[in-house]
């Protein structure tokens, strides 16, 4: 039995889904005010460490989470961290600014079996991002936030779902959304006003160019090969031929590739915990 969706369900979905997307605002301008001028701070590189830890301390809430995240196993170093200042020098410019807008991504993620689901995924593709990037020479907190949100467009085609004039199967759905996620994904981020590298990467992550010239199609290879490599972890089988194609584009060899393969089934172990 076919599991392909009707050209019908399909046109319905991104009409629907769409017109959802044009009521999205970036995602600054929903930030409480500390959190807006720590945002905005973080995006400039040449904002000094010491202006953003300044704004921060303003925030008990904001200090507390800034120096946990300092401490927690990926940043951890010999030396636990106990200020504000030690903090935004060990997570740089963009940890910070990442720590700022998570919490408001994930309050916009539907609380359902299926959106966990996803959202572990994406937790998954993250961190194994981030480990691809340092072995690229890539920036890795750009990769980590570009890995979290590569399926964010999965998650709001299943949030309009549900208001589709038929409901179909499971199957017939899951289709529908492989078919327009890296579009509707692209779109949403580009609302929120996300940097292009990381709005291209939710839009080519399944169908990188072949050859990457530029910082936006490096991701984009980045984020394919985290991709596949949980996908394999998560299906119990061996990772898809084209990670070798971007890992090549990506400059790292069969070694780290291995290595970093190793690694996933553990980051997926944590990403559940």
């Amino acid at each position: 039995m076919s599991v392909s969706p009707t050209p019908e369900l399909v046109s319905e979905l991104q009409a629907r889904t769409l017109a959802r997307l044009e009521l999205e605002e970036p995602l600054d301008t929903l930030l409480p005010s500390v959190a807006r001028d720590v945002y905005m701070l973080a995006a400039d590189p040449e904002t000094p460490m010491s202006a953003v830890a300044q704004v921060i301390a303003k925030d008990p809430a904001m200090s507390a989470r800034v120096v946990s995240m300092a401490n927690s196993a990926y940043y951890r170093r010999a030396i636990e961290i106990d200020s504000v200042t030690a903090a935004v020098l060990r997570l740089g410019l963009e940890g910070v600014r990442n720590m700022v807008i998570l919490p408001r991504i994930r309050a916009k993620l539907e609380r359902d079996p299926l959106s966990e689901k996803l959202w572990r995924h994406a937790c998954g593709v993250a961190v194994t991002s981030q480990f691809i990037a340092r072995r690229a020479k890539i920036g890795a907190e750009t990769a980590y936030l570009a890995g979290l949100l590569h399926d964010m467009g999965r998650m709001v085609l299943w949030r309009e779902a549900r208001n589709l004039s038929a409901q179909p199967s499971e199957p017939v759905l899951e289709e529908a959304m492989n078919q327009l996620h890296e579009s509707v994904g692209e779109i949403l981020l580009a609302r929120w006003s996300l940097p292009e590298v990381i709005v291209f990467a939710a839009g080519w992550h399944h169908n990188p160019p072949p050859i990457a010239t530029t910082p936006s199609e490096r991701m984009a290879h980045v984020v394919a090969l985290a991709n596949m490599l949980v996908e394999a972890v998560e299906g119990s089988s061996e990772p898809d031929p084209q990670c070798l194609h971007s890992s090549e584009v990506l400059e790292i060899s069969e070694a780290q590739l291995d290595e970093v393969w190793r690694l996933v089934p553990e980051i997926l172990l944590q990403s559940i915990a």
